[in-house]
């Protein structure tokens, strides 16, 4: 069996695809390399690992990137969360 347990404060009590995906775009700048919740939703489904969320979780993260892909709002999000486009 294998889970993720998350620290109380990043814990979502009744998680919701459309507030999970604004998290996990919001972390690709904050989180290490690959440790981000897109990366991490990537590597899940590569694995096939599939919630109940998840296909409404993919969804909403393509929404809220403007991707068609995960790897592209993956791209879109490091590029927007960047230094340099916090400047512009």
């Amino acid at each position: 069996m294998l889970y993720t347990d998350f620290p109380a404060e990043g814990k979502v009590k009744n998680p919701a695809a459309d507030e999970l995906a604004k998290r996990a775009i919001e972390s690709v700048g904050k989180a290490d390399r690959d440790k981000d919740g897109i990366s991490y939703l990537m590597a899940a489904s590569e694995c096939g690992i599939e919630t109940p969320l998840t296909s409404a979780y993919k969804a909403e993260i393509l929404k809220q990137a403007g991707a068609t892909t995960l790897a592209e709002a993956l791209e879109l999000s490091t590029l927007s969360s960047s230094p340099a486009s916090k400047e512009a």
